[in-house]
C-alpha cells in the first residue's frame, strides 16, 4: 500500500471533488494518441529535460480559438502542428477552384486526407464564411485577451539536499553540496493578445532549492522571460518582436531554437515547417534570444533580421591556466546548490543573423547566416573524441534550404556551412493515396560541424558527426492502420561513451485498429546501438547494445463520461553475448468527465518492474495545462497518479494533482542531494488559470 501521506493528500480532495479535464482531455481519442506519441518519443530520444510549452501554446491557441479553413493564410496553415505542406497547399488550391468547405468532411475528397486526420483536425480548424479583412482601428485593439497562470508543486518527502547542516561545517566549507533555497517550485505567467496585431507575455520561474528573494536570488524568482510581438500578416512590416524570442529556420541544420519535432510514428514529421519568428513561452533558460527579430516583405519575399545578447551558463577554467577561458556549456537551468551558482550567466552571448525567404505556390526558398560571440573562449578539450569539436570565441555559419511540392511529391532539405564543416539534409514525402504515405530522409553531418542553435533531424544528442538514412510509411484501410519505419546511421568518429567509430539501426512497426469507441495497437521496437562495455568498472570494448520493446495499449470510451486506458509494455536491452535485462511496465487510467458538474477526475495506476537502467521504460502522464512529461520507469515499485480540475467560472480553472512512485522494501531512493530516506516519494501539483 502506499504510504501515509497519500492517503492523507488524496482522500480530502475526492471528498471535496473539485475540478474538469485538462486539455488533453477534451481531445478525442485520436488526438489524445498523438500527442502521447510526441512526449514518449521526445522524452526517448534526448537526455535532456524538454519543455513541450510552445507545441501545447499553438495547440491551446487554435483549441480555444479555431482557425477558420475557409480564410486561413497559407502561412497560419502551416503553422498548425497537425497539417503538412502538403495538405496546406491542396486546401489553398481546393478553396481558389471551389470555393468555401461547407464541412471538415469535405477534405476526405482530397489527396492526402483520411478519417484519422479529420478526427485530428476538427478540434482546431471550423468552416465558416470567409471573414472580412479588418483594418486596424480602436475597436480591435479593445477586442483583448489576459491570461494568468500560477503553479505551485513541491516533493513531499525530505531531500537530502535540505537537511540542516550547522554553522561551524558551513564556516570551513562554505561550498558545501547543499540546495540553497526552499523545495518549493513556482510558476508565474501572463499573457495578452490585442486583436490580431499585438501580443505581450512575462513568465517568471523558481525551481525547486533555488533561493527566493534572497542569496543569489534577491530581486525574486530564478527566471524570467518578457516579449512584446507586433504581428501583421497582410503589412509589408509582418513582425517585430522584442524581448525573448526564437528564430527557426530551414529543417534546423543552422537555426532552431526551442521545440522540434525528432524520429516518431508519424512519418510526415520528419519535414520540418520553419515559423521564422516565434514569441518565448518556454521556461527553457537556454535555447532562446533576447533581443529584437523584424520580419518584412510581400506575399512572395520575406526578410528576417535578429539581434540577441544574453547572459548565459558556463564553466569557467582556473585563472591559472589563463584568463577568460571556459571549458563548456551548462545547460541544466538549475541554479539551486553553490556550484551551480557559481556557473550562473558568466558567459555573455552575442547572436544576430537574417535570413531571406522566397515563397511561392509550390516552391520555397531561404538562404540563411548567423554568427555568435562569447566574451570567454571556449577551451578545447583533452578527450579525444572531442578532438573536432568547435573551441574558440566566434563563430559563423551559412546554409540554403528549400521545400517544393509537385504533384503528390513534398521534396525538402539544407544544405549548411559552420565550424569548417559541412552538413546537409534531404528528405521527400511521396502521399501515394489518402491511405499510403512513404517519406525518406537522408542526413550527412560532417564530424567537426557545429552550430550552437542547431537542432535537426539526428540519432545523435548533437548534430554533428553521424551519416543516415532513414525510411518510413503509413498505411490505413478501413479501420486499420500499419505504420513502420527503419534508420540506420553511423558515426564516422568517436562518441560520448563510444570510442570507435561505429554503426547502428533502429526500426519500428505497428499495427492498430480503431472502432466506434475503442482503440488499439501493439508496437514493436528494435535498436541497436554501440556502447562501451564496462565490466566492475574497467573498460573492456566498444560492444553492440540491443534494446528491444513491445508494447499493447487500448483506449476505451465506455461511456461519454468515463474513458479508460490501459497499457502493457516489456523491454529487453542487452550486451552482446551477455545476460538480457528485462523492464516490465502496465498501468491502467481512470478518466471522468461529469457533464452537469465542471468536474473531471483521472486517476493512473502503474506496476514497474526494470532490472537495468538500459530496460528503462516511459509513458505519458495526464498533467495539468502547460505541464506535460513522459515518466521514467526505472527499478521496482509502483506508480498512483491523481488529477482533479475545477471550472467553477467560465474565466476561472483550477487543478490539483498527486503523484507517488512507491519502492516495496528499500529504505531509501534515489541518490545525491535528491536521496530520500523513505521507499515512497510523493510530489503535489497546484494551478490555476485567469482568463478574461
Amino acid at each position: 500500500m502506499p504510504g501515509r501521506i497519500t492517503i492523507r493528500c488524496i482522500l480530502p480532495v475526492i471528498f471535496i471533488c473539485q475540478c474538469p479535464a485538462a486539455f488533453t482531455q477534451e481531445l478525442n481519442i485520436t488526438q489524445q494518441k498523438y500527442l502521447e506519441e510526441i512526449v514518449e518519443n521526445l522524452s526517448e530520444n534526448s537526455d535532456r529535460t524538454l519543455d513541450l510549452t510552445s507545441l501545447f501554446d499553438d495547440l491551446v491557441y487554435y483549441f480555444n480559438q479555431p482557425l477558420n479553413i475557409n480564410s486561413a493564410t497559407p502561412e497560419q496553415l502551416t503553422k498548425l502542428p497537425l497539417l503538412n505542406d502538403f495538405q496546406a497547399a491542396i486546401i489553398i488550391e481546393y478553396r481558389k477552384i471551389n470555393g468555401s468547405l461547407l464541412t471538415l468532411n469535405e477534405l476526405l475528397y482530397l489527396p492526402g486526407f483520411r478519417q484519422q486526420d479529420i478526427e485530428m483536425l476538427e478540434a482546431f480548424l471550423v468552416c465558416e464564411k470567409p471573414e472580412i479583412s479588418r483594418q486596424v482601428n480602436k475597436s480591435l485593439f479593445r477586442d483583448s485577451k489576459h491570461k494568468f497562470i500560477l503553479r505551485y508543486q513541491r516533493i513531499l518527502e525530505k531531500q537530502k539536499g535540505y537537511e540542516y547542516i550547522p554553522d561551524s561545517v558551513l564556516i570551513s566549507n562554505p561550498q558545501k553540496s547543499r540546495y540553497m533555497g526552499t523545495a518549493d517550485k513556482i510558476y508565474l505567467r501572463y499573457n495578452a493578445s490585442f486583436g490580431e496585431l499585438l501580443k505581450a507575455g512575462i513568465l517568471m520561474e523558481k525551481d525547486a532549492g533555488e533561493e527566493f528573494f534572497g542569496g543569489s536570488n534577491g530581486h525574486g524568482f530564478d527566471f524570467y522571460s518578457a516579449h512584446l510581438a507586433y504581428i501583421n500578416k497582410r503589412g509589408f512590416i509582418r513582425n517585430i518582436t522584442l524581448g525573448d524570442y526564437h528564430i527557426r529556420w530551414g529543417q534546423g541544420l543552422l537555426f532552431w531554437s526551442g521545440f522540434a519535432f525528432g524520429k516518431s510514428s508519424y512519418v510526415s514529421d520528419i519535414a520540418r515547417r520553419p515559423s521564422g519568428i516565434k514569441e518565448n513561452s518556454s521556461v527553457d533558460e537556454n535555447r532562446f534570444l533576447r533581443g529584437v527579430a523584424i520580419t518584412l516583405g510581400s506575399n512572395k519575399f520575406l526578410f528576417t533580421t535578429f539581434y540577441s545578447f544574453r547572459n548565459i551558463d558556463a564553466t569557467l577554467v582556473d585563472s591559472s591556466k589563463g584568463q577568460n577561458l571556459f571549458s563548456g556549456f551548462v545547460e541544466t537551468g538549475y541554479h539551486a546548490t553553490p556550484g551551480e551558482i557559481a556557473k550562473e550567466k558568466v558567459l555573455k552571448q552575442t547572436s544576430g543573423g537574417a535570413s531571406l525567404q522566397y515563397h511561392g505556390n509550390r516552391l520555397k526558398l531561404g538562404m540563411n547566416g548567423y554568427f555568435t560571440l562569447f566574451d570567454k573562449t571556449l577551451l578545447g578539450s583533452d578527450d579525444l573524441y572531442k578532438r573536432y569539436s568547435f573551441a574558440g570565441n566566434e563563430l559563423a555559419g551559412t546554409s540554403v534550404d528549400y521545400r517544393y511540392l509537385a504533384d503528390r511529391t513534398q521534396l525538402f532539405g539544407e544544405a549548411s556551412y559552420s565550424n569548417a564543416s559541412v552538413a546537409t539534409i534531404n528528405g521527400f514525402l511521396f502521399f501515394i493515396r489518402p491511405e499510403i504515405t512513404i517519406g525518406a530522409l537522408h542526413r550527412y553531418y560532417q564530424k567537426g560541424y557545429y552550430s550552437y542553435y542547431a537542432n535537426a533531424f539526428s540519432e545523435n544528442s548533437t548534430v554533428a558527426n553521424e551519416n543516415g538514412f532513414f525510411l518510413g510509411g503509413e498505411l490505413q484501410f478501413r479501420n486499420y492502420r500499419i505504420r513502420m519505419y527503419g534508420d540506420v546511421f553511423s558515426f564516422p568518429w568517436l562518441k560520448y561513451r563510444v570510442n570507435m567509430p561505429s554503426e547502428g539501426y533502429e526500426y519500428f512497426a505497428e499495427i492498430g485498429k480503431k472502432m466506434d469507441n475503442s482503440d488499439f495497437y501493439f508496437r514493436y521496437k528494435r535498436q541497436i546501438k554501440p556502447e562501451n562495455y564496462y565490466e566492475s568498472e574497467e573498460f573492456k570494448d566498444v560492444r553492440d547494445l540491443l534494446k528491444e520493446q513491445f508494447r499493447f495499449n487500448g483506449i476505451y470510451s465506455v461511456t461519454e463520461k468515463l474513458t479508460l486506458q490501459n497499457r502493457i509494455e516489456i523491454s529487453r536491452a542487452a550486451f552482446k553475448d551477455k545476460r538480457n535485462n528485462f523492464g516490465f511496465l502496465v498501468f491502467q487510467d481512470i478518466v471522468y468527465r461529469q457533464m452537469t458538474f465542471p468536474l473531471d477526475v483521472s486517476f493512473r495506476i502503474a506496476y514497474f518492474n526494470t532490472s537495468d537502467y538500459n530496460a528503462r521504460i516511459y509513458a505519458y502522464e495526464r498533467d495539468v495545462l502547460y505541464s506535460y512529461g513522459s515518466r521514467m520507469h526505472y527499478g521496482k515499485g509502483w506508480r498512483f497518479v491523481c488529477m482533479l480540475k475545477w471550472k467553477p467560472l467560465k474565466y476561472l480553472t483550477f487543478w490539483f494533482r498527486i503523484s507517488q512512485s512507491l519502492y516495496p522494501g528499500e529504505k531509501e531512493i534515489g541518490n545525491g542531494l535528491n536521496q530520500i530516506q523513505s521507499n515512497h516519494k510523493t510530489e503535489v501539483k497546484i494551478q490555476s488559470i485567469v482568463r478574461f
